[in-house]
C-alpha cells in the first residue's frame, strides 16, 4: 500500500500528540446498571461529574469511588490547571515576535520548532491554540518590528 504525502504527514502530526488526554472517565456500576462519570480534582482524586441523583448518592458509594480511584492511580491521571489569560498573552507576544525574528533572519525552521515548542504547553486548549497560531501568522507576515506584536497582543 503506497501512502500519499499527505496522509504521511497527517499520521507523523498523529503520532506527537499524547496518547492519554481526557478530562474525564466512566466507571460502570453494574449493581444499579449505570455509569458514573469522573474527573480527577486538584488534590488527585475522583470526584464524579454526575447531577443528582446519581451524583449525590449512587456515584459516591465508597465501591465505586474507590474503583474510580484506583483507575485515577493505575492511569497516572492527573489534573491539569488551564493557563491564564496573561500566560496566553505572553506566549501570544512571544510567538509573534519568533515570526518576527523567522522573517528577519530566514530561518523559518527554528522559528517554527520554538513556535511548536511553545504551543505544545497548551495541548487540549484549541482556543488558546488558535490565539498563538494567529499570532505567530502575524509576526511572520505582517509585523516589522517586536513593537508592532506588543501592539497586536494589546489590541492597538
Amino acid at each position: 500500500m503506497k501512502l500519499s504525502s499527505t496522509k504521511l504527514i497527517w499520521i507523523l502530526s498523529l503520532s506527537v500528540l499524547p496518547a492519554f488526554y481526557s478530562y474525564s472517565f466512566v466507571i460502570h456500576d453494574s449493581k444499579n446498571n449505570l455509569d458514573c462519570e469522573f474527573s480527577v480534582n486538584q488534590y488527585g482524586f475522583a470526584q464524579t461529574e454526575e447531577a443528582a441523583p446519581k451524583g449525590s448518592g449512587l456515584c459516591w458509594r465508597k465501591k465505586i469511588v474507590d474503583e474510580a480511584d484506583r483507575y485515577v492511580r493505575e492511569n497516572k491521571l492527573r489534573h491539569v490547571q488551564p493557563k491564564s489569560n496573561f500566560d496566553i498573552a505572553v506566549d501570544m507576544a512571544s510567538v509573534c515576535n519568533l515570526g518576527v525574528d523567522g522573517h528577519a533572519t530566514g530561518d523559518y525552521y527554528g522559528a517554527a520548532k520554538k513556535y511548536l515548542d511553545v504551543i505544545s504547553k497548551y495541548s487540549g486548549h484549541s482556543e488558546a491554540i488558535t490565539k498563538l497560531r494567529r499570532a505567530y501568522d502575524y509576526g511572520r507576515l505582517n509585523a516589522k518590528t517586536p513593537r508592532d506584536c506588543t501592539n497586536y497582543v494589546m489590541g492597538r
